[in-house]
């Protein structure tokens, strides 16, 4: 499909669930997840709570992308929506775009965005990522690639790594035998 990174796509998707838990409060979902996982605050406010389901965690993982993209109506918006009759309280905008509308392709920026906020670089960072870059661009057959990049990651199949991975394998073996 074109995705990269898969869990930035999880993430770019649950957030359109997660805001109708803020905002659509007469639904049967907001009320059944209301009454069994945040009867006593709001979703922004909600903790994991005991027994949590995988469908619960992943909506409170969704929670940061809203916290990070969505803003509440201004006092403004408040005053104009009241006078048309609208519920101010429950209007957010998506900050990601001029329309100011959620989109999964711009939820899915700010995912990967979050998760690079999230792991750590080092002053080497921009280095690396030209060295990976000319690896990834070499002439070369992509099983060549393939193998440069194992090779240089650490992660081939070496007697001492599979030892290491606690695979039963005598890492002295080629030692004992070439004498």
């Amino acid at each position: 499909m074109g995705f990269r990174d898969i869990h930035a796509f999880n993430l770019a998707m649950l957030p359109k669930q997660a805001c109708r838990l803020v905002t659509g409060s007469h639904s049967l979902f907001y009320r059944v997840y209301k009454a069994r996982y945040f009867p006593g605050c709001s979703f922004m406010d909600a903790k994991l709570g005991h027994n949590p389901s995988f469908v619960w965690r992943s909506l409170l993982a969704a929670r940061d992308v809203i916290r990070a993209t969505f803003m509440q109506a201004t006092q403004n918006d408040i005053l104009r929506l009241q006078l048309s009759n609208t519920r101010a309280r429950d209007r957010l905008y998506w900050k990601e775009n001029k329309a100011q509308q959620f989109t999964v392709k711009t939820a899915y920026q700010v995912a990967l965005r979050l998760n690079r906020e999230v792991g750590v670089e080092h002053s080497t960072v921009g280095e690396e990522k030209r060295f990976w870059n000319r690896i990834w661009r070499m002439n070369v057959p992509p099983k060549v690639r393939n193998f440069v990049w194992r090779a240089c990651t650490g992660i081939l199949p070496t007697r001492a790594n599979l030892y290491r991975r606690r695979v039963p394998i005598d890492p002295l073996l080629n030692l004992r035998t070439n004498r």
